[in-house]
């Protein structure tokens, strides 16, 4: 059991180093968040960090000459570090660093700052609504800044290169019904040289941090698309797009950090033609709907991943065939 453990936190510590390399390679990112800051600490400041991570930002904060600086993390690992690179940076004396979840920690006094980069893939899918909101309600001034100061879920058509191609790759096999169950299916974008957008960035759902009451609804989502040749489009992208401080935005798909969400279409006919989407992401469910129009003829599409799962469930409720 020990052995167990030991090695479950080994992965656990390899996952999150990793990953926090990810975030500290991004310059993208890096550049617009220290813009932020820059812009709204002095020696006058106090900030809080929501989800630190390694400290980056609250340590960041007191280089800037903040008075007073708490970090807040609750992935334990990441406490001990923290502490240690603030100390590396000079900053130990300024920077408190307190294991925890944000909404369940009570801290003495407001600040004139709070900075949270609990920004999902999808925007909203690392609670940084109710987390902000909480934020807001128990740590914020009176004429205090989030930020970001929005952020909003946004989607485009596009075509995805690696889609077009038949599977397996380089293989002369059958394959059509694994390509029909993987269709329902969102993928991450990780790479982007396959990924071209063919069509407008259009919002689904946009927040301002500084008055939203609760948790956006994501369901039935529409938005839509007029089109020169429906044929460039496989896919419907999803990333954030996220205003940390005035004029100063950072669009997730442009950061190697975050991955947009590909939601896979069936191939459409050449052509203009109308598309209109419904879209619905959340926790528990997946599922657009496409409506294709043109010259008077609809033709719609739908997928979720309910479909694959709901099909192969039945496969295997059927008696083994001989």
């Amino acid at each position: 059991m020990k052995n167990d453990e030991s090695g479950k936190l080994l992965a656990r510590m390899q996952h999150l180093l990793a990953y926090h390399e990810t975030l500290l390679r991004d310059e993208v990112r890096n550049s617009a968040v220290l813009k932020a800051l820059k812009r709204h600490v002095d020696n006058a400041t106090s900030v809080l960090d929501i989800g630190s991570g390694t400290g980056v930002w609250a340590i960041a904060a007191a280089q800037l000459g903040a008075k007073r600086v708490v970090a807040i993390e609750k992935e334990n690992l990441l406490v001990p570090i923290i502490q240690k690179l603030a100390n590396k940076n000079g900053v130990a004396d300024r920077v408190e660093v307190i294991h925890g979840d944000s909404r369940e920690v009570k801290l003495f006094g407001k600040f004139d700052v709070v900075i949270s980069e609990t920004i999902g893939n999808e925007a909203f899918d690392e609670a940084i609504v109710p987390i902000m909101i909480d934020a807001r309600k128990r740590f914020l001034k009176r004429g205090g800044v989030l930020i970001p100061r929005s952020i909003a879920s946004v989607m485009a058509p596009a075509f995805m290169g690696t889609s077009a191609r038949s599977l397996p790759a380089g293989l002369s096999l059958q394959y059509d019904y694994l390509e029909v169950l993987i269709r329902d299916i969102p993928k991450r974008v990780r790479d982007r040289s396959i990924l071209e957008i063919v069509g407008k960035q259009k919002v689904l759902r946009e927040v301002d941090l500084a008055t939203v009451q609760a948790p956006p609804d994501l369901t039935k989502l529409t938005v839509s698309w007029k089109l020169k040749d429906a044929s460039r489009v496989n896919c419907l992208v999803l990333w954030a797009d996220v205003v940390l401080s005035k004029l100063i935005r950072l669009r997730t798909i442009d950061s190697p950090n975050w991955t947009p969400i590909a939601f896979p279409l069936e191939s459409f006919a050449p052509g203009p033609a109308t598309l209109e989407c419904q879209l619905t992401f959340t926790d528990q469910q997946y599922h657009w709907t496409v409506v294709h129009s043109t010259n008077g003829k609809q033709v719609v599409q739908s997928h979720s991943p309910v479909f694959p799962y709901t099909f192969l469930q039945a496969l295997l409720g059927r008696p083994s065939m001989k």
